[in-house]
């Protein structure tokens, strides 16, 4: 289940390609799915690549969920201090 929803979203990221709204949704979805099959790095890396895009759109609320999931997925690794200050 888990691996045609990731080839999916893996389509979708091609699809998005261009459009930084689309493709932060795309990210988010793959984010979520690569933190519920505890593949912590992916999510990690996705959420560095989210937290870039969201910094460009100037959405708060945004990035304070891309802070969230960026203190979850550092502590998820025992990077204590990193995921201290991304939830500051």
């Amino acid at each position: 289940m888990f691996d045609a929803a990731r080839q999916r979203a893996a389509e979708a990221e091609t699809i998005a390609a261009g459009d930084d709204s689309l493709l932060n949704m795309v990210l988010v979805l793959e984010s979520e799915l690569a933190t519920k099959i505890g593949d912590f790095a992916s999510s990690l890396a996705l959420l560095e690549r989210i937290q870039h895009l969201v910094e460009l759109s100037g959405d708060k609320v945004e990035h304070h969920k891309v802070l969230c999931g960026l203190a979850q997925a550092y502590a998820s690794r025992g990077e204590r201090k990193a995921a201290v200050a991304a939830s500051s």
